[in-house]
C-alpha cells in the first residue's frame, strides 16, 4: 500500500480549490462608457410670445355684395356693415376704422363672445367717404395687445381696405337742362 502524506494531498487539494473558486469568480464587466459630452441641459421651454388671432376672419357686407377684407386689393362701399370672426373668446379688445388722415372715424361696434369665440359687427355712423383709405385697427384695450379670457395675448392686427363710390340712386338730380330761347323774328 501506498503511503498518502498531508503534504501529497495538500497539493491536489489546493489544485482543485483554486479551479472552483477560481471559474466562480468572474471578472466584472466594464462599466459603460461616459456618454459624449452633450453641453448643458435644454433651458426649460419659453412662452414663445404673443401670436396671430386664431382662425380670424373678416368680410364687410352691403345691400349688393359681399367683400373679404383679408384680401390685400379690399375695397367696399362708404355704407358697408364691416363683420369679423376669430375663434378666441377675447376679453381685452379695441376695434377702430382710422382713415387715411389718422383720423377716427365714428361707428357703432357691437361684440358678441359665445361658443369659444368672439365676432365683432362695425356699423360706420356715417357713411365713410369715397376714395379714402383705412385701416381697420384691432388691439387691447387695457394694454396693447388682444387678450383673451385664458390670458393668452396675440399680435395686433392691421387690416387696409378703401372705399369706392356708393352707386347712383335713382332720386340722383338730374343735370341742369340749357333753356332755349325762341326768338321771334318780325316780318
Amino acid at each position: 500500500m501506498a503511503r498518502v502524506t498531508r503534504t501529497s494531498l495538500l497539493g491536489p487539494l489546493a489544485g482543485a480549490l483554486l479551479v472552483v473558486f477560481g471559474a466562480c469568480q468572474r471578472p466584472l464587466p466594464a462599466p459603460p462608457p461616459a456618454p459624449p459630452d452633450a453641453g448643458p441641459p435644454p433651458p426649460p421651454p419659453v412662452d414663445a410670445g404673443p401670436g396671430p388671432l386664431p382662425g380670424f376672419g373678416a368680410e364687410a357686407e352691403w345691400d349688393g355684395g359681399r367683400a373679404d377684407l383679408m384680401a390685400p386689393d379690399a375695397s367696399v362701399p362708404g355704407g358697408a356693415e364691416l363683420t369679423l370672426r376669430t375663434s378666441a373668446e377675447l376679453s381685452d379688445v379695441r376695434v377702430r376704422i382710422i382713415d387715411s388722415e389718422d383720423r377716427l372715424r365714428p361707428n357703432r361696434l357691437e361684440i358678441e363672445a359665445a361658443d369659444g369665440g368672439t365676432s365683432f359687427v362695425l356699423r360706420p355712423s356715417e357713411p365713410l367717404p369715397s376714395k379714402l383709405c383705412c385701416r381697420l385697427v384691432i388691439d387691447g384695450e387695457a394694454g396693447s395687445l388682444p387678450t383673451d379670457v385664458g390670458g393668452r395675448r396675440f399680435l395686433p392686427l392691421v387690416l387696409h381696405f378703401s372705399v369706392w363710390p356708393a352707386p347712383a340712386t335713382a332720386h340722383a338730380k338730374p343735370g341742369k337742362q340749357r333753356r332755349r330761347r325762341r326768338r321771334h323774328h318780325r316780318s
